[in-house]
């Protein structure tokens, strides 16, 4: 899967990253200085700029974030119809979205994420890596907490590793079904049990 992806990929049909929010507004946002830190993410698995493919696949099946994935995937091709929006909130390098666009009832996939090296950079990577369709992805720099998009766009508000990074998660949760169709579904991967409880702990500060 990913050495024949990287041969069959024309990344010139990826659109460029669609900027909503300046470098002075992405300062101000929870965590922005962390992920905008490219020096720091050199050393993580998700730096495969240099085609370091393997790193990154043996990393995903050792926490099994990939198996949660291919389970969701299933649910996903089940409730969805044919010409399918998908919303990938804080996407980071997009390994996620590019799965996504292969789905055959998925026509776009809007990639939001507040991380530029990880969007503009690492992005075009896993898409290559993960053989991802680029005419269907779209790629914004924003916060999850406030998206450009209309009401009610999404078929799928998929988010992967993110929703515990959500220091505001009643915020995050009220932005995800405004932009959700009626009959959307919100998935979830890679949410830690561990961390249940400190979030249940920001629902009732933010409510109070």
């Amino acid at each position: 899967m990913l050495k024949s992806a990287v041969f069959i990929m024309n990344l010139n049909d990826l659109s460029p990253t669609e900027y909503w929010l300046k470098d002075d507004e992405l300062k101000n946002i929870y965590t922005s200085n962390l992920w905008n830190n490219a020096e720091i993410e050199k050393k993580k698995e998700w730096w495969i700029l240099e085609n370091d493919f393997n790193k990154l696949w043996k990393y995903l099946k050792s926490i099994k974030l990939y198996q949660d994935y291919i389970v969701s995937e299933k649910k996903i091709k089940n409730l969805i119809g044919n010409n399918s929006i998908v919303v990938d909130l804080a996407a980071g390098i997009g390994w996620t979205s590019a799965l996504l666009s292969k789905l055959d009832k998925v026509d776009k996939v809007n990639c939001v994420e507040i991380s530029k090296h990880r969007l503009d950079l690492l992005c075009p990577k896993a898409i290559e890596m993960f053989g991802g369709e680029p005419k269907k992805i779209k790629r914004y720099i924003g916060s999850f907490y406030s998206t450009k998009f209309e009401n009610e766009i999404a078929d799928v508000v998929f988010m992967s590793q993110a929703f515990h990074h959500a220091n505001e998660p009643s915020k995050l949760l009220k932005e995800s079904y405004r932009i959700l169709k009626k009959d959307g579904v919100i998935i979830m991967i890679g949410e830690p049990a561990k961390n249940l409880f400190k979030i249940f702990k920001r629902f009732i500060f933010f409510i109070i």
